[in-house]
């Protein structure tokens, strides 16, 4: 039989029919992780004129975090409020 095709099992071995979908989802799994992460043979090809740019530096970024006063927080806290403020 050739390599792309598969027997299938009879029509009332469900354990076989199961064991061919398993097979089956693996192989493409595979197929498209190959397609999308070529070897390293080809990836020298392709990436040749590929600018990324520079990498974010995340430790530079001032990231705007609302935060509760202590007092909010200790009434937030007393009242069986959430923490969670609105923007």
């Amino acid at each position: 039989m050739p390599a792309h095709q598969m027997e299938t099992p009879a029509k009332d071995d469900f354990p076989a029919w199961v064991k061919m979908a398993q097979t089956l989802a693996t192989k493409l799994e595979a197929l498209e992780h190959s397609q999308k992460h070529p070897t390293s043979a080809n990836q020298g090809k392709n990436n040749k004129n590929d600018d990324k740019g520079d990498p974010m530096d995340l430790d530079a970024m001032k990231l705007a975090v609302a935060r509760l006063w202590d007092a909010e927080r200790s009434r937030h806290y007393n009242e069986g409020l959430c923490y969670l403020i609105p923007s």
